[in-house]
């Protein structure tokens, strides 16, 4: 009976040692290669591809940061690319780096072997870099201004960046920003974090203020009908600065946007993409850019 076990087991050891597909793992010190299952690199293959993704993503965004800060006028198709390739990996791995608990090594490990173990810490400790690396970079986006400054599901631009015949003066004058229209009360936002270097009201622009960013970007708010904001307050992205209103040369209630960079004024429907898709920031160029449009509803 036992030779006829031993005969047994050790058939079976036979057939797993031949039939089970195999990978390696590498001593470093004595150059000795040992054989590990298939579905340990099966296990590995996600972590890998999860690194690929969120490697193109810091590219990405560091593409970006070169056309906006760099750039004295950001190309939009540069800023289009970026649109149609970022999937936001970092939010989808987020979990990856919470779980993170272990070292790259442990005490009791032989460090000489390159094992799954090792490999998949050391995976799992890249996935954790470069997902705080992405988390650094969005907060620098924080501070340049790539967001609508309204819900825009009460907002449509209706007059673009150029050269217009003005709708209340008649004649032709250069148009600085955008004009977006919503009803008088609608909360008016912060396109990034910055200080407020102006408040005033004059006859042009009616009631506004001028919020200044990093790297040369300044925003102008125009025609509110009230502002909630002060001069050398400090705003978070996303903090109201005032109403929309009807103020100044206006002959309907809207928000008179603009995006300055060094002083220079740049069409500001380029910098609206923000958790936008490519469909739906080519339609906020398309409309931003319209030469010569009447502000109506």
């Amino acid at each position: 009976m036992m030779v006829l076990l031993l005969i047994v087991v050790g058939s079976v050891v036979v057939l797993i040692y031949f039939f089970k597909p195999k990978t390696k793992d590498f001593d470093t010190k004595t150059g000795e290669v040992r054989n590990t299952p298939k579905e340990h690199i099966e296990a590995i293959d996600p972590q890998i591809l999860k690194i690929s993704n969120l490697s193109a993503e810091i590219e990405l965004f560091d593409e970006l940061f070169d056309e906006l800060v760099y750039a004295e006028t950001p190309d939009v198709n540069r800023i289009g690319d970026f649109v149609s390739h970022y999937h936001d990996f970092s939010s989808l791995y987020a979990a990856d780096g919470e779980r993170l608990k272990t070292t790259v090594t442990g005490e009791d490990e032989d460090t000489t072997i390159i094992s799954f173990a090792r490999q998949n810490r050391y995976l799992k400790s890249s996935i954790s870099a470069l997902l705080l690396s992405i988390e650094k970079k969005k907060k620098v986006f924080m501070t340049i201004p790539v967001t609508f400054p309204m819900e825009k599901n009460v907002a449509r631009i209706v007059s673009g960046f150029g050269p217009r015949q003005h709708p209340i003066l008649k004649e032709m004058r250069m148009h600085s920003g955008i004009d977006i229209a919503a009803p008088v009360g609608t909360a008016v936002v912060a396109a990034a974090s910055g200080k407020v270097i102006l408040t005033e009201e004059k006859p042009g622009y009616g009631r506004n203020c001028i919020v200044e960013h990093r790297f040369g970007y300044q925003t102008l708010y125009g025609h509110l009908v009230r502002l909630v904001v002060g001069k050398e307050q400090w705003l978070q992205k996303g903090d109201v600065v005032g109403y929309v209103g009807n103020t100044g040369l206006s002959e309907a209630p809207h928000l008179h946007y603009e995006i300055r960079k060094n002083g220079k004024p740049l069409n500001p429907s380029f910098f609206i993409f923000e958790g936008l898709n490519k469909e739906e920031y080519k339609e906020i160029i398309t409309l931003g850019s319209k030469i010569n449009e009447v502000l109506s509803f």
